[in-house]
């Protein structure tokens, strides 16, 4: 909690390497994080399956960099072979520069596979990234990304143009498919769309979508 600006709130190396690290019920209150791949500040190695499951990420900021909450960028330290869960975990106001993507989570590598279930997205302040108010992917990915049973409300972006992604940015040029169902977006911004999506194939199933402000959906 109130970790300053810079610097890695948490690094974790390994002698050996492991098949599944699971971070469970941390809460990460009032921190800002300055690195050089963006984030929250976490740093893991090479490992099979990283998985939040019960945490909470309140009002975090990444100054510098991409993803507010979670970033991986290209050529990711993490590692290509790797699954990434968050399990019913908890977003509120995240953010990061004005000039970055993602207010809570980028990811642009390619991962084994990604995964958002059960998780709350919700804000009491505006204009939280430049695109992807809440999730941004990259042009990179190749697996499916999965996002379910999530609700995202009041998250909206910076820019202000038809294709911002107020809730969720999919790059121009990705080749995997996304598969959204049972989600909820509430009043995901006021100009733009609440999903931006360039990818080849996009799954929109059993969502119930509310937008009572004026921002188009897709």
């Amino acid at each position: 909690k109130n970790i300053p600006d810079g610097g890695y709130i948490m690094l974790l190396d390994f002698m050996e390497a492991i098949g599944q690290l699971t971070l469970e019920e941390m809460n990460f209150v009032d921190n800002t994080g300055f690195t050089e791949n963006g984030g929250l500040g976490i740093r893991i190695p090479a490992i099979d399956k990283l998985i939040f499951k019960n945490c909470n990420f309140i009002r975090t900021y990444n100054s510098g960099k991409h993803g507010g909450v979670f970033s991986v960028p290209i050529s990711n330290p993490i590692g290509r072979d790797t699954g990434i869960l968050f399990d019913n975990c908890y977003f509120e106001d995240n953010r990061v520069n004005e000039n970055y993507c993602g207010g809570a989570i980028y990811i642009n590598e390619i991962f084994e596979s990604f995964e958002i279930d059960s998780c709350r997205f919700i804000n009491s302040i505006n204009n939280v990234a430049k695109v992807g108010g809440a999730i941004y992917i990259g042009n990179k990915l190749e697996n499916t990304v999965s996002i379910t049973n999530t609700n995202f409300t009041n998250i909206d972006a910076l820019d202000n143009i038809n294709d911002n992604g107020c809730a969720i940015f999919i790059q121009k040029g990705i080749t995997c498919d996304i598969d959204v169902q049972r989600c909820i977006f509430l009043d995901c911004g006021t100009k733009g769309c609440v999903i931006c999506t360039n990818c080849q194939t996009f799954l929109f199933k059993n969502s119930t979508t509310i937008v009572l402000q004026y921002a188009n959906l897709i």
